[in-house]
């Protein structure tokens, strides 16, 4: 019986950086890198309060996530040894 690994989504296989950076730029007009947020939290990363939970709560925006580099690979390794299970503290964002 193989060992059980669970794995965070965001940030480890969905790249949701990313993704708030390229709908903050499609609604705002302003864009942004990964290093512009370094260091910042979600919430104090840019200057619209609240367009994080407004874009976390919209239809698809976490099935429309990129992939990590890289991240589809490893599950696959891990899957050799591992029962692998994803996982989410975002109950909010069904």
């Amino acid at each position: 019986m193989k060992k059980s690994i669970a794995i965070d989504m965001d940030g480890v296989l969905a790249d949701v950086e990313a993704h708030f950076i390229t709908w903050y730029e499609k609604e705002y007009g302003e864009r942004f890198s990964k290093s512009d947020l370094k260091g910042k939290t979600e919430e104090n990363a840019f200057p619209k309060k609240g367009m994080v939970k407004k874009f976390a709560s919209t239809k698809n925006f976490f099935s429309t996530a990129p992939v990590m580099n890289g991240a589809v690979e490893a599950v696959k390794e891990l899957q050799k040894n591992y029962e692998v299970y994803i996982v989410s503290a975002a109950m909010e964002f069904p």
